[in-house]
C-alpha cells in the first residue's frame, strides 16, 4: 500500500513540475505578451518586454492602439530554441490583412526555484519616426488621440503591429497639413512619417498680406537706406546731395511659402518684384531728378503666425543692399 502511495506522490510531484516548467516556458513568456497585445491591452503588453524598448509610448497607449486598424487577432506557438540565456520562439501572427512567421527573442537572468524566468526583449521592437515640425496652437494626432510635444521638430514612437493615422488639429483655418498612415505590418519593421504643416488658401492671403505690409513699411522710408533689413539701398553721390526721395512699387513680387519649419515659414520670390526711386537730385553745378530702379527685387524671410489671427514677416536679408539699382 506504501509503495502505491508512492508512486501516486511521485506521480503529483511530475505533474506538478511539468506544469510549473510549462508555465517558465519562452513561449509562455511569448504567449503572456501576445494575449494582452491581442486583447488590445497593449501598455500592459509593453510592461512585459524586459530590456525594456526605448521610445516614447504615445502608440502603445490603450485608446491609441484600439483605434489602429490592422491589429493581431490571433496566434500560434510554432517552435522553440533555446541557446544558453537566449531563446527564440516562431510564432504565426494573423491579422484581417494577412499572417505571417515572427521570430521573437527571449533572454533570462534569474531564476525562481529551479526554472529560467524568460522575457522578451524589446530592444528591437518596431518604432514611428514622425517628423512633426510644427507652430504653437498645432497638435498632432495619432488615430484621432492628440500627442504631446517634445518640444523638437521630430519624435520615435515605440509601436505594435498595426496602421496608424496622423493628422493635424489647429486652433487657427490658416494652416492645414495632409493626413499619413504608418503601416507597421511585422515586429521587425519601422516606419517614419512627415508631416508638413502648409498654409490653406487663406493663410497664403493673410501671408502675403504680412509680405506686403513689411514692403509698404520700407517704401515708406523717404531715405536712399530704409532700415528693417529691407533688401535695397542707394549709395550717396560725392558732392552731391538727394532730397525729396520718394520709393514707389512698380511691380510687387509674387510670393509663396515652404512648409512650416524651424519656426515659420519660408517665403519664395516666384516672380521678381519692380521699385522705383526719384528723388530731387543737386550739385554746386547742376539740379534736376535722381532715379533708380530695382527690376528684380526679391522677398527673403519667413512668416510666422502672429497669434492675433495673422502673420508676421521676418526679413532675413543681411543688411539693407541685398538688392542693386538697374539705373
Amino acid at each position: 500500500m506504501l509503495g502505491g502511495v508512492g508512486v501516486l506522490i511521485l506521480a503529483a510531484f511530475g505533474i506538478g513540475y511539468l506544469a510549473l516548467a510549462s508555465n517558465y516556458a519562452p513561449s509562455a513568456s511569448v504567449s503572456r505578451f501576445l494575449d494582452l497585445v491581442v486583447k488590445g491591452q497593449s501598455k500592459a503588453a509593453v510592461a512585459t518586454l524586459q530590456p525594456a524598448p526605448d521610445g516614447n509610448r504615445s502608440l502603445v497607449a490603450d485608446d491609441v492602439y484600439a483605434a489602429a486598424k490592422h491589429r493581431i487577432m490571433t496566434y500560434r506557438i510554432l517552435s522553440t530554441v533555446i541557446r544558453g540565456s537566449q531563446a527564440i520562439v516562431q510564432v504565426e501572427l494573423t491579422t484581417d490583412a494577412g499572417s505571417w512567421k515572427q521570430p521573437f527573442e527571449l533572454v533570462t537572468g534569474r531564476k525562481v526555484l529551479l526554472f529560467d524566468v524568460w522575457t522578451v526583449d524589446g530592444t528591437s521592437f518596431p518604432t514611428v519616426e514622425l517628423d512633426d515640425g510644427r507652430p504653437a496652437g498645432v497638435t498632432v494626432t495619432a488615430n484621432g488621440v492628440p500627442l504631446s510635444s517634445n518640444g523638437e521638430d521630430s519624435a520615435v514612437f515605440l509601436a505594435l503591429p498595426g496602421d496608424y493615422r496622423f493628422a493635424i488639429e489647429s486652433d487657427t483655418t490658416l494652416v492645414t497639413a495632409d493626413s499619413h498612415d504608418a503601416l507597421v505590418s511585422r515586429f521587425d519593421t519601422s516606419k517614419k512619417v512627415a508631416l508638413q504643416v502648409q498654409l490653406t488658401a487663406d493663410g497664403v492671403a493673410s501671408a502675403r498680406t504680412a509680405v506686403d505690409d513689411f514692403l509698404q513699411a520700407c517704401i515708406a522710408q523717404p531715405v536712399l537706406a530704409p532700415t528693417g533689413n529691407c533688401g535695397y539701398s542707394v549709395m550717396d553721390t560725392p558732392g552731391a546731395t538727394l532730397s525729396n526721395i520718394n520709393w514707389s512699387i512698380k511691380q510687387r513680387p509674387i510670393v509663396s511659402f515652404d512648409p512650416w519649419k524651424d519656426g515659420g515659414w519660408t517665403v519664395k520670390t516666384d516672380t521678381a518684384g519692380s521699385l522705383e526711386m526719384d528723388a530731387d537730385f543737386r550739385t554746386s553745378r547742376e539740379y534736376g531728378q535722381a532715379v533708380a530702379v530695382f527690376d528684380s527685387y526679391d522677398i527673403q524671410g519667413y512668416v510666422a503666425l502672429d497669434g492675433k489671427g495673422g502673420f508676421v514677416f521676418t526679413s532675413t536679408y543681411e543688411g539693407d543692399a541685398a538688392n542693386q539699382p538697374n539705373a
